[in-house]
């Protein structure tokens, strides 16, 4: 008799061990979903923070070489339709492509974009080969991420 209570209570100690392994697992299972579930939130509200930060801007330095002196507004027309050509009205718009600065006596100015818009300007100013019915090349002298400092180097240049 005391033999069949030993087995009974040794049968029970083994199922329930068996129960607990299993709960064990689906605990671990679930604990691993949660801690995937915390990384992936992780990963999102980072790539949020991303989207919502301010898009940095870039001073483009420019010579212009033509025959004649060019109009500020003429060179800001050519630079708006080049860049509305190449990338389309929507490019343009993202970009933010704005003439900040020009002078018509030394032919050189700076030219503001986003960040991630800094290689298709480069390559737009290189791709303008007529200011206002003119014959003439923009030729980029560098780049910059204030205007203060694309100041200096246009001072430096010309």
């Amino acid at each position: 008799m005391v033999e069949a209570i030993i087995g009974t209570v040794a049968l029970a100690a083994i199922i329930t061990s068996i129960y607990a392994l299993i709960e064990a697992r689906r605990a671990k299972k679930y604990l691993l979903h949660l801690l995937k579930a915390a990384s992936l939130q992780e990963r999102l509200a980072k790539s949020l923070a991303r989207v919502k930060e301010k898009p940095r801007k870039r001073y483009i330095v420019f010579r212009v070489e033509t025959g004649r002196n060019i109009d500020e507004k003429d060179l800001a027309k050519a630079i708006s339709e080049k860049f509305r050509v190449v990338l389309g009205e929507a490019g343009f718009t993202a970009s933010g492509a704005h003439l900040v600065y020009y002078n018509p006596v030394l032919r050189a100015g700076v030219l503001r974009v986003r960040s991630d818009y800094k290689y298709p300007a480069l390559a737009v100013l290189g791709m303008i080969r007529e200011i206002g019915g003119e014959r003439a090349r923009i030729i980029p002298l560098g780049t910059s991420g204030t205007l203060r400092s694309a100041l200096k180097r246009l001072k430096r240049t010309t």
